[in-house]
């Protein structure tokens, strides 16, 4: 398989701007599990300096190899499954590469799928009182989810800018509320970390929870229209989201002992954004899983990008199977 026929090459026409694809990364960062990081952080010992440090070398070492992955990308038009034929060959890049980014991108968007289900009903149950099956909300959202990563790297970056400052508006809204019914200044002022982590532990976290995000550079940044534009999009979609995400995690575990806000925001008495907070946030991560999977798939499969929108339909079938099956549970 040669770059120029293999089938998923992008060309100079089909390449997106810089911040098109920043704002694919943004909706990739902004997520639960992310919020998370910044509980862990925190349970963890680390005091807020040692956070932010966590954070900007975490991240920054991600950037630096997405930047690289990202630039080989943007030169050959060629997502990471196809590209990786260069160093393992034909066959390591197809049942290798192609192997492991699929089984990983669909047991991520299984993880998701099941979040944002179980999450949904008891939203859904305590704001309604109408009790829908977990099982049946991860397939419902599962199938939406699919649906958007099928139209592509556009309907990526159309859903993104829309959800992401839309997802920022509101943590920000959380945090304000959060901050003004718990004392939140007074809480912080109090908070005073044990010391069972080190930095060297809070940064292998932060890298932990994104590394193969970063490896998926590949996938987006061969629509940049140049190796500046990889640079700008990897740093700027990276780095002011996850900062921003994980000292938020960070904040709500210290002030209320919950990072997830949905379910600050449903405490606060305002279900209904915290509903739209979660639904966005796991919405705009478990497409670059689906859409990501499905390019692997396509490889393994030995099909071209033309077969694109069944080789994702099948990724996100499989994950949202083990989602409402609970195989991941």
């Amino acid at each position: 398989m040669t770059q120029k026929n293999s089938g998923f090459e992008i060309k100079a026409e089909q390449r997106q701007s810089w911040l098109s694809i920043a704002m694919v990364w943004a909706g990739g960062m902004i997520c639960v599990p992310c919020l998370m990081i910044g509980g862990v952080l925190v349970s963890g010992g680390l005091s807020f300096g040692q956070i932010i440090a966590s954070i900007l070398l975490g991240y920054g070492m991600i950037c630096a190899y997405m930047i690289f992955i990202g630039m080989q990308a943007c030169d050959t038009g060629l997502p990471v499954s196809v590209m990786a034929s260069g160093a393992l060959g034909e066959k390591g890049a197809r049942y290798i590469i192609s192997t492991i980014l699929a089984i990983a991108c669909i047991g991520w968007f299984g993880i998701q799928a099941a979040v944002c289900g179980a999450s949904f009903s008891a939203m859904m149950e305590s704001m309604t009182g109408l009790a829908i099956p977990a099982w049946l909300s991860s397939i419902i959202w599962g199938i939406i989810m699919v649906a958007s990563a099928s139209f592509g790297f556009k309907g990526l970056k159309w859903l993104n800018y829309i959800a992401v400052p839309l997802l920022i508006i509101v943590l920000i809204y959380g945090l304000v509320v959060t901050m003004v019914t718990h004392d939140g200044a007074a809480a912080i002022a109090a908070y005073e970390p044990a010391q069972p982590l080190t930095l060297l532990s809070g940064i292998n976290i932060t890298v932990g929870s994104f590394a193969i995000g970063g490896s998926l550079a590949g996938d987006y940044c061969r629509f940049a229209k140049n190796r500046s534009d990889v640079i700008k999009s990897s740093v700027v979609g990276v780095l002011p989201s996850g900062l921003l995400i994980l000292l938020i995690g960070a904040v709500l575990s210290i002030v209320t002992g919950e990072y997830d806000i949905s379910v600050v925001l449903t405490a606060a008495g305002v279900p209904a954004i915290g509903l739209v907070a979660l639904i966005a946030a796991t919405w705009t991560t478990n497409v670059t899983n689906a859409y990501s999977g499905g390019l692997a798939l396509s490889n393994l499969l030995g099909f071209d990008e033309s077969k694109f929108k069944i080789t994702t339909g099948i990724a996100g079938a499989v994950g949202t199977l083990l989602a409402a099956f609970g195989v991941l549970g």
